[in-house]
């Protein structure tokens, strides 16, 4: 890939002597999109950042029905040698981000993710490398979406930007106190397309590729800030979702994608049990989760086997070979729920009954 130059007029005073090399930042696209227009206005808001760095633009092709090549036709000046695509297999967000990640060239300081129906707003990557360069090695901040009324952080109930140690006065960066692994574990409030992380630090980490459409973001956070809490962000909204293809945010109740998030979101949990040391009350919650995640997978998939989608069936039994223990716990407990209705029992009132 080719860096950006300047160059001088003839007129200019001659440069110095010695210069500081601009730090080197990877941006990370996974691309598979069915509207025009998206990946374009993702890469027009990276062309469009304010931030004194060397920015290369890696986009993973996913197979998508509209090709990357069509949408990035007019790439104007240097952007077009610094914005390289390359089309795979379809294989899922996972493999898509790990093959971008296999292609960050050397020298690279830190990588940022951006998915490519969403769009940074211009300081996003200046405040990003900012806060980075007080210490911190994972980086998030603030984001909105075009359906929602308020913030990410906003509707993060147990996640208070200003209870946490100001870097500055002006830009409205912090560092995170207290313990990330768990605030993640608990209520994410990290936004895939805000990350920006030391990837000098972790260049051998990669997404779970066995967790296809959920729950990969919330193990590779978990990678990073395990044991190593230099977690900094902004509280202000650098990043806005637009409407394209996902699978996981659009998966609604009783589809086959609401009954995939399950099972994915369960593995991931079984992941984080297995991987990390974690104290025996957050495995318990955990523990928990799982239990109930797993109920919720078996009502979709009885729902939709009752609507004769037979073919859904298919993930009850993979469930069972992961997971046999709260697999059986929760079909005995659906099965039970539904004998109960069927035979017209109810829970007691909370009324006083009458004489």
């Amino acid at each position: 890939m080719a860096t950006d130059q300047i160059q001088n007029d003839k007129d200019a005073a001659p440069p110095p002597t010695s210069q500081v090399t601009p730090v080197r930042i990877a941006v990370v696209i996974p691309y598979f999109q069915r509207k025009l227009g998206l990946l374009r206005k993702a890469v027009q808001s990276v062309m469009n950042q304010r931030v004194d760095a060397d920015v290369q633009v890696i986009i993973i092709d996913d197979s998508s029905p509209i090709p990357a090549d069509s949408e990035l036709k007019e790439l104007s000046g240097d952007w077009a040698s610094r914005v390289t695509v390359s089309r795979v297999p379809n294989g899922g967000v996972s493999r898509a981000r790990n093959r971008g990640l296999d292609r960050v060239p050397a020298g690279v300081s830190f990588v940022a993710f951006l998915d490519s129906d969403d769009v940074w707003r211009p300081e996003h990557l200046d405040k990003a490398l900012r806060a980075l360069k007080s210490g911190g090695d994972f980086y998030f901040a603030d984001f909105t979406r075009h359906d929602w009324t308020t913030s990410a952080f906003a509707r993060c109930a147990t996640f208070h930007p200003l209870e946490h140690s100001r870097l500055d006065e002006n830009q409205g960066l912090f560092r995170f106190e207290g313990n990330f692994f768990e605030q993640v574990l608990r209520n994410n409030p990290i936004g895939t397309s805000t990350v920006v992380y030391r990837f000098e630090r972790f260049p051998q980490l990669r997404f779970d590729e066995g967790l296809t459409i959920s729950g990969e973001d919330i193990l590779f956070w978990l990678d990073i800030v395990y044991k190593n809490e230099k977690v900094v962000f902004s509280e202000a909204i650098d990043c806005d979702y637009d409407a394209g293809v996902n699978i996981c945010y659009d998966a609604k109740w009783g589809t086959e994608a609401g009954i995939q998030v399950s099972y994915n979101d369960i593995l991931m949990l079984g992941i984080v049990l297995r991987r990390f040391q974690i104290p025996s009350n957050v495995q318990q919650r955990l523990r928990e989760q799982k239990q109930t995640l797993s109920t919720v997978l078996v009502e979709q998939v009885l729902h939709r086997v009752r609507k004769g989608e037979w073919n859904s069936s298919r993930w009850l039994f993979r469930h069972f070979w992961h997971n046999w223990g709260i697999c059986t716990r929760s079909m005995l407990e659906v099965l039970f729920g539904r004998l109960a209705k069927a035979v017209g029992l109810r829970a007691p009132s909370s009324k006083t009954p009458s004489a």
